[in-house]
């Protein structure tokens, strides 16, 4: 009888750390497809693409969906997807960097990133690039700004 109950509990343990290894993994998974997602919004931004931007946010909504302490974020992307007013989208993506940053001190990015801040916008945004390209005023201000720190 005590063979067959440490078995069983040799099982359940390694059961569940596996279950815990994958759920991490999916983490990770979903945090650096956020990410992604949010870099193509910053690239769409960038480059005055509101349709693009809009796209992007939609994926980021779904990426998101399942993520814990992402409402801010889903908020802020939700309101990118839902206008094809690039200054809409611009400062609805300040309100994103903000609620993107705090997902990313919680769970990692995978990556590091540079912080960038816009005095014309008042308004910060992360990007894997150190070399500044402004989403908030984009083709007509692209090297607006400077580099105030790093997430890792």
């Amino acid at each position: 009888m005590k063979p067959k109950i440490i078995i069983t509990l040799l099982v359940t343990a390694a059961l569940s750390f596996g279950i815990r290894v994958n759920a991490k993994a999916v983490s990770a998974n979903t945090i650096e497809n956020a990410y992604e997602q949010y870099a193509a919004i910053d690239k769409a931004l960038t480059s005055d693409d509101a349709a693009g931007a809009k796209e992007a946010a939609g994926r980021l909504i779904s990426a998101l969906t399942d993520t814990k302490d992402a409402d801010a974020a889903i908020k802020a992307a939700t309101g990118i997807s839902q206008t094809s007013d690039i200054k809409e989208q611009r400062k609805s993506f300040a309100l994103l960097t903000v609620a993107m940053h705090n997902l990313f001190r919680n769970e990692k990015a995978g990556k590091t990133l540079y912080i960038h801040y816009c005095p014309m916008a008042k308004a910060y945004w992360m990007d894997e690039d150190k070399t500044i390209h402004n989403p908030y005023y984009g083709k007509s201000m692209p090297s607006c700004g400077r580099t105030t720190g790093m997430v890792m």
